[in-house]
């Protein structure tokens, strides 16, 4: 991808290949994710770009380590599971196109996630409290619980940015790095991310034009 420092690139796309490929040896994971596939295959390649950007993130931070970023890329291959129990009218909208009673809906899906993934073996708890808290923000404005700063869980912080981030990218049709400067200049954006997290984003991306 152009702009992305090609080593972390391979690095990061070989990981979310391989956690892929153990999601899907998993019955009940891959049961989960075709079915999200089949119905929302958009949806589906979200998962995957969030994973990837989510992988490369952490890979930049000092204090990550390379369980930590197979626990994130798995995490965040399955963050959105919980759309599956989202209705369709509702899914197929940007927040800001919902209702209020739609957003209701759709700001139960991090929990619906974490209970939909309870039972399955091969997820731990850093997994599902991935997937819990991947919609909240550190001035406290995320859901499902409002949480801040350091109550919210370091790699659901990562996650929450790289959804927010790939969700813009797919939404404005732009490429990664000019979409970094777009994003993060966005007034609505200020004060919701992890400056570190968003500091470990800009350091992928090369200093050549």
């Amino acid at each position: 991808v152009a702009g992305i420092k090609p080593e972390l690139f391979e690095a990061g796309k070989d990981l979310c290949n391989n956690i892929y490929k153990i999601v899907s040896k998993s019955s009940d994971l891959s049961g989960l994710l075709n079915l999200y596939e089949d119905e929302d295959p958009q949806g589906h390649s979200h998962l995957f770009l969030t994973s990837l950007f989510s992988a490369m993130i952490c890979q930049n931070l000092d204090w990550s380590s390379q369980r930590t970023v197979e626990l994130i890329t798995f995490g965040s291959m399955v963050h959105d599971v919980g759309m599956i129990k989202i209705p369709y009218d509702i899914r197929i909208k940007s927040y800001e196109q919902m209702s209020d009673q739609e957003k209701i809906i759709y700001r139960k899906h991090p929990l619906m996630g974490a209970e939909m993934l309870r039972n399955v073996s091969s997820i731990s708890e850093p997994i599902r409290q991935i997937t819990y808290q991947h919609h909240e923000l550190i001035n406290g404005e995320g859901f499902p619980n409002g949480l801040s700063s350091s109550k919210i869980y370091p790699l659901a912080k990562i996650v929450s940015f790289a959804d927010s981030y790939v969700t813009f990218l797919q939404k404005e049709r732009l490429k990664p790095k000019i979409g970094l400067r777009n994003f993060i200049l966005e007034p609505e954006n200020r004060g919701k991310f992890d400056p570190q997290t968003i500091r470990a984003l800009i350091g992928i991306f090369s200093q050549e034009e």
